[in-house]
């Protein structure tokens, strides 16, 4: 048996079975390459569109501006209160009042307008009261869109504002009051500064007569 096996598969110890050298070379490992991809070729990123609505703010409703009933130039006659006597000199819009006499309402403004100077008055008309009605400041907590539409105003008559200042109203019943009570004061001021100066001479004085009167007699 063992010579059959030597005699089917002859082998000898020395002469080895060739191999190829494509055999014995390992084969190539494909390694795949990782596509490179260039900032040119990258794909673009898109930021966002701006937008191209924009916010409008809505007009101020300004419902509490009254139309234009009378608009003239005149002369302050009389104040009473609240209400101005104008005498109408010329007028520029509304009915024909030129000539006559014409009260105005002022609620809080009326101490800002002088007696004797003329005034350009645009006025609304109160069906309320049966007067005209007119401002000379702006009205408390109102819209400033409102108030640059507001043509109810009273300016002098070349149409430079009224002098609001702090110490502006102090004309007519309130200025009297205000001299009333700051006139004493002044006087009183004057009249204490007045007896302090006459003390202080009369200290002085003194003191200069006794010197003259022990002069002589230590001598």
């Amino acid at each position: 048996m063992a010579a059959a096996l030597v005699a089917a598969a002859p082998v000898a110890l020395g002469s080895a079975a060739p191999v190829s050298a494509s055999a014995s070379a390992a084969p190539p490992t494909s390694v795949a390459a990782t596509p490179v991809t260039t900032l040119s070729e990258a794909a673009p990123t898109s930021a966002p569109a701006a937008s191209t609505t924009t916010t409008t703010q809505a007009p101020a409703r300004c419902d509490s501006i009254a139309p234009v009933a009378v608009t003239f130039v005149g002369t302050v006659v009389s104040r009473q209160a609240a209400v101005v006597r104008f005498r109408v000199d010329e007028v520029r819009i509304g009915p024909r009042l030129a000539g006559t006499e014409v009260d105005v309402s002022y609620v809080r403004d009326a101490r800002f307008v002088d007696v004797g100077t003329r005034y350009l008055v645009t006025a609304a008309f109160d069906p309320d009261t049966n007067l005209y009605v007119s401002k000379v400041r702006t009205r408390r907590g109102e819209d400033p869109r409102c108030t640059a539409r507001d043509p109810i105003y009273t300016t002098l008559a070349n149409g430079t504002p009224i002098d609001t200042a702090v110490f502006a109203g102090l004309r007519g019943t309130r200025g009297k009051v205000a001299r009333a009570l700051l006139l004493p004061l002044a006087a009183a001021v004057g009249l204490l500064a007045a007896l302090v100066a006459a003390k202080w001479l009369v200290i002085f004085g003194a003191r200069g007569v006794r010197r003259l009167v022990r002069g002589p007699a230590e001598t």
